[in-house]
């Protein structure tokens, strides 16, 4: 069994690039599935991480002065949605990942986040 990236996952990542942003993986995963979707992506990746790793990640980022969006779907996210600057649930997603977090992508679409980003700069 191979887990794949999301449909539109590589256009997505592609306009967050192009706006400056950041992008890395933070995954549960073992390291050798998650490399090998971010190789197919181009992006960063940590992986083999447990919900309190993502949280700390997120922490570790922010104290070097960075505003962090954290994007997730499961329960395993929740901690590391409600560290983040900005916690963006993927449709579909679990409960408590759609209750923590401060912003929900209904459709799971990755393209739908860099709308999302520049929406809420136009506000």
């Amino acid at each position: 069994m191979r887990d794949e990236a999301r449909p539109d996952a590589a256009a997505g990542l592609a306009r967050l690039e192009a706006m400056k942003i950041r992008a890395i993986m933070l995954t549960g995963d073992n390291r050798r599935t998650a490399e090998a979707v971010a190789n197919g992506l181009g992006v960063e990746v940590r992986a083999e991480l447990l919900p309190q790793d993502k949280q700390r990640i997120v922490k570790e980022l922010q104290s070097e002065g960075l505003v962090v969006a954290k994007v997730g779907d499961g329960i395993n996210d929740a901690p590391a949605l409600a560290a983040a600057d900005i916690g963006i649930a993927m449709g579909g997603g679990a409960d408590v990942a759609l209750e923590t977090a401060d912003a929900a992508v209904l459709h799971g679409r990755v393209q739908d986040v860099p709308d999302m980003i520049d929406l809420s700069r136009g506000a």
